[in-house]
């Protein structure tokens, strides 16, 4: 290294904040620990990149990353067994469903399809609609988007500006007519998920925006039936309808 040196403990928190915030936060505390300028803390960098301390901690890194992606696999496939009711070791009392359909085109090729298995409906009174990109990101995540909904009243000037997010990202806009009730959103919203149950089986997941917790009892039935139910979550949505989802993601 240069003239000016870096003990030990020193050199591994120039990595840590090097990997975490990029080479402008190490040069900022090499500069600050041994008082010297930018060119020498580069120097110093690429030095400490060079050395065997820095290839073993590549190492160990790259194991760490295959450990926790070996964990979230098992705990993806625990999941998908308990929602499923399927026990590799007793039985295949429920199938997992395809995650591709295939179809045939008038040449009669068959091709490999991704199956559209996510719907999300989206409480536009309970969310604001500067959410809407992160909603619309969660759910194609969790699946392929069959269709996306927002639900809100006709004549409600708080709900105005989804007008435009549902231009700009293809969402569907339920709109009911009439004056202002309680629940009424959230009625309609729980009436159409009980409907896709019953007459739209190739829909596997079931995603919902809201921070109210009238969702809870449709969340609990869409499990019931052996699907997923995603709560897309603000930091003001109800505890009890998060703890009741299969899964969380914040917007």
């Amino acid at each position: 290294m240069s003239d000016k040196k870096l003990d030990i403990m020193q050199i591994g928190t120039v990595i840590t904040l090097y990997d975490l915030w990029g080479e402008s936060a190490a040069i900022k505390y090499i500069t600050q620990v041994i008082s010297c300028t930018v060119e020498e803390s580069q120097g110093i960098i690429e030095e400490i990149k060079n050395s065997n301390r820095y290839a073993e901690h590549l190492k160990r890194k790259e194991i760490q990353r295959r450990m926790e992606e070996q964990h979230r696999i098992a705990q993806q496939r625990e999941a998908a067994n308990n929602m499923y009711g399927f026990n590799a070791k007793t039985s295949n009392k429920y199938s997992l469903k395809p995650l591709y359909v295939e179809t045939k085109h008038k040449d009669k090729e068959v091709r490999r399809e991704k199956k559209k298995n996510t719907m999300v409906f989206i409480d536009a009174e309970s969310v604001s609609a500067d959410k809407c990109p992160g909603i619309v990101g969660q759910s194609k995540s969790a699946g392929e988007i069959y269709e996306i909904r927002y639900y809100a009243r006709q004549k409600d000037n708080s709900t105005v500006a989804w007008k435009d997010m549902a231009k700009q990202y293809g969402i569907k806009p339920i709109l009911m007519a009439g004056e202002p009730q309680k629940n009424k959103i959230d009625n309609k919203i729980i009436k159409d998920i009980k409907h896709i149950l019953e007459t739209n089986k190739s829909i596997d997941v079931f995603c919902i925006a809201t921070r109210d917790g009238d969702y809870k009892e449709i969340v609990e039935y869409i499990q019931q039936r052996k699907k997923r139910a995603i709560v897309l979550a603000t930091k003001n949505t109800s505890e009890s309808l998060k703890d009741s989802a299969s899964e969380v993601r914040g917007i």
